[in-house]
């Protein structure tokens, strides 16, 4: 399964608009989902627009099989970046769309842990790309 053209346009007219995050759309194949990276900063200034953003992919995640965010490359999360993670999170489970995290940072954990809302989460450990 692959994100569709008018999905990879999305990405990059957020990418466009937000200069201080980047996104990467993943085709991984173990687990066999769709996903984007998130690399920069997910904070007030953005999070909103990745909200929206995350909720238009959610049909081409449902096809695959689930959506995956990575956040290995993250170098701040706030408050509002977590919320609207936990907002695409209830988006997807209510299409019956399992959603998982990965790659998330020490630093990362720490405020979902804060805010109460770590355990909420499926995170994996890691994943897989085809080659």
């Amino acid at each position: 399964m692959r994100w569709s053209e008018e999905d990879l346009g999305l990405c990059q007219a957020f990418c466009a608009t937000h200069n201080s995050v980047t996104l990467r759309l993943l085709a991984p194949v173990d687990p066999p989902v769709l996903g984007v990276s998130v690399s920069g900063d997910l904070d007030t200034t953005n999070s909103a627009d990745f909200l929206k953003l995350g909720s238009r992919l959610i049909p081409s995640a449902l096809a695959a099989g689930g959506f995956l965010v990575e956040l290995s490359g993250l170098r701040y999360i706030s408050s509002t970046g977590i919320g609207a993670l936990a907002s695409l999170m209830t988006e997807t489970e209510k299409r019956e769309v399992p959603f998982y995290l990965c790659g998330v940072t020490p630093r990362a954990q720490s405020i979902f842990e804060a805010l109460g809302l770590w355990s909420f989460f499926r995170v994996l450990p890691s994943f897989k790309e085809e080659a």
